[in-house]
């Protein structure tokens, strides 16, 4: 079973970043292969990445799953309107979690 804990920042960007990449490569593939084009998912993960703090508290939560102390998923959340009711607070931003053979796929 995977531990799930908070990201550190900035000692977990490169393993968020990479699974927000494996994730979104692996979309946009079959994306390309049921209707034939591609989006900039380097560009939009990128752009997540330099604007993280979004996804931090107060506002956000930035969470990391790890198996054997490698990162194998990733969840956050990010506060969507200026003062929502309680039940809603949170919007997914991401998945859950990739796919365990995306994660365990990448050579970062």
């Amino acid at each position: 079973m995977a531990d799930l804990r908070d990201a550190n920042l900035p000692r977990d960007l490169e393993p968020v970043g990479r699974l927000w990449l494996d994730y979104l490569t692996w979309g946009n593939d079959e994306l390309e292969s049921r209707y034939g084009f591609r989006l900039p998912v380097r560009e939009a993960v990128e752009r997540d990445l330099a604007t993280i703090a979004k996804f931090q508290p107060p506002d956000g939560r930035l969470l990391l799953a790890f198996e054997d102390d490698v990162a194998v998923g990733t969840a956050c959340m990010r506060r969507i309107g200026p003062t929502p009711p309680r039940s809603s607070a949170y919007t997914s931003s991401r998945p859950i979690a990739a796919p365990a053979w995306v994660a365990r796929c990448s050579t970062s």
